[in-house]
């Protein structure tokens, strides 16, 4: 499983230097500098609202919808995998055995179209079985894992567009169930997690990058023109709280893109 996650700009982390430390994400300790990004998960970033109830969340997806991209080519694959696996996150949180069933196949047959190997694909659909015995506890720490060995094996072959569509892909849709489910039950602390300019700054320059075959691909045009519009919705200051205009201003533009 690939997902959008952690990244150096030089060197994913490992799995053995992330130890997939499961103390609560404190965003404001990020350390970002210009050789080093460190970008949470879609699940670090939900997991931070964890006064939002688990029917906040389903009504949040609801609104947005299934994922956008599809299994037509690599580009729209890396769309798709990106964003399922955000919503992969979700259903653990939410601990919802449907909504986790779905979203792995949709993540597994992304993952397929861009060459994942089979013993990959078979530790993923492991999570299946995970989801359905209710082992939720266990989950994320699995998933991280899962995907940290998959975006190495995209960087050991040089699948630099899947990789950095994943990234932005699964950050953006990421986002746009967190303020949904914030602009329902908005808390000024909440927004706390929103202070994230240099890596939605990161992000775009990533995509700034693609090949021109990955960029003409409608759904990346998408997300190219969200990152484009997110570093003005977004504070300046470290410790800049947003208002609920402001949120609902990121969730139309990530929501723009997300589906």
């Amino acid at each position: 499983m690939v997902a959008a996650l952690c990244l150096g700009q030089s060197a994913i982390l490992t799995a053995e230097e992330k130890k997939i430390d499961k103390a609560p994400l404190d965003l404001t300790a990020l350390k970002i500098d210009q050789s080093e990004i460190a970008l949470p998960t879609p699940g670090d970033i939900l997991s931070t609202l964890k006064s939002a109830k688990a029917e906040t969340w389903k009504a949040a997806l609801a609104a947005l919808g299934a994922p956008a991209g599809n299994t037509g080519d690599e580009a729209s694959s890396a769309v798709l995998l990106g964003a399922a696996v955000a919503d992969c996150f979700l259903a653990i949180e939410t601990k919802d055995a449907t909504l986790f069933d779905e979203r792995a196949k949709s993540v597994l047959a992304a993952a397929r179209k861009l060459g994942a190997e089979e013993p990959l694909l078979e530790s993923g659909a492991s999570l299946g079985k995970m989801a359905k015995d209710a082992k939720w506890s266990d989950m994320p720490q699995m998933l991280d894992r899962l995907h940290l060995a998959s975006i190495d094996a995209m960087r050991k072959i040089g699948d630099e567009d899947a990789e950095a569509i994943c990234l932005a892909s699964g950050w953006l849709r990421g986002l746009a169930l967190y303020t949904e489910a914030l602009g329902a039950e908005y808390t000024a602390e909440g927004t706390l997690a929103l202070r994230q300019k240099d890596l939605v700054k990161h992000l775009a320059a990533r995509l700034g990058t693609l090949s021109e075959s990955a960029a003409e691909n409608e759904s990346v045009k998408s997300l190219i023109a969200a990152f484009d519009k997110l570093p003005a919705a977004l504070p300046d200051g470290k410790e800049d709280t947003l208002t609920k205009e402001q949120v609902s201003t990121l969730n139309t533009i990530a929501k723009g893109a997300a589906n």
